[in-house]
């Protein structure tokens, strides 16, 4: 009965992790892009806030047909109004916040989160780290590559929103206190694809694209 009772409690934690993944904040509406936007608006996140995970493999994906994207307009916009954004550039680093995000999250690392996530998806994020916090266990994760790609891009008077695809190869795994894991056990690896949108506020003295909206689906 006990370890029936334990692989219940283990299996819910680990829906409440992609509940939270799945979460979405909302959406602005496209208005007129300003006719100067700050050149610090293109950086993705600072080089001190990077984690590199053991065996780390990130690799932007290369789109094939650029010129029939959907959101090129507005792309072409942003480089237009920020002669500073690189495509290249921002996929690396949002896959550096992809992987400090999951890591800090299954670490339950507060102070990190807040520095990448906007304040509703932080909350949701802290909410389900502390109900596994007070179930007694811990989240194993590793990632061992990321694929990055922009699927839309969307401008305000105020703002920019960039989303991005993710594929990655994860292992997740939820432990008890003697370190068993009941969703988990082989630790074993999944490929999982992510759609995240990251936000620049304009008027902010952060220049960091702060996570604002997020989903998941495993394969």
């Amino acid at each position: 009965m006990e370890i029936i009772l334990l692989a219940a409690l283990s299996a819910f934690v680990f829906y409440r992790l992609w509940t939270v993944l799945g979460t979405r904040t909302g959406e602005e509406k496209t208005r007129d892009w300003p006719t100067a936007a700050k050149a610090e608006s293109t950086q993705i996140i600072e080089s001190d806030n990077v984690i590199v995970l053991p065996n780390r493999k990130v690799r932007p994906s290369e789109t094939s047909n650029e010129s029939t994207r959907s959101f090129d307009s507005a792309l072409a916009q942003l480089k237009e109004n920020d002669p500073t954004f690189n495509e290249e550039i921002f996929l690396r680093g949002c896959s550096r916040a992809f992987e400090k995000i999951v890591v800090s999250y299954a670490n339950g690392d507060h102070t990190q989160l807040k520095k990448l996530l906007s304040k509703d998806v932080y909350t949701k994020f802290s909410d389900a780290i502390d109900a596994r916090q007070q179930s007694g266990q811990q989240m194993e994760a590793q990632i061992d590559f990321v694929e990055a790609e922009i699927v839309d891009v969307k401008l305000t008077k105020t703002s920019a929103s960039i989303t991005v695809q993710f594929s990655s190869e994860q292992m997740l795994a939820t432990v008890n206190a003697d370190g068993v894991s009941h969703d988990n056990p082989a630790r074993l690896k999944a490929n999982v694809s992510d759609v995240w949108t990251f936000k620049r506020t304009f008027s902010s003295t952060s220049s960091i694209w702060l996570l604002v909206k997020t989903e998941s689906k495993h394969d």
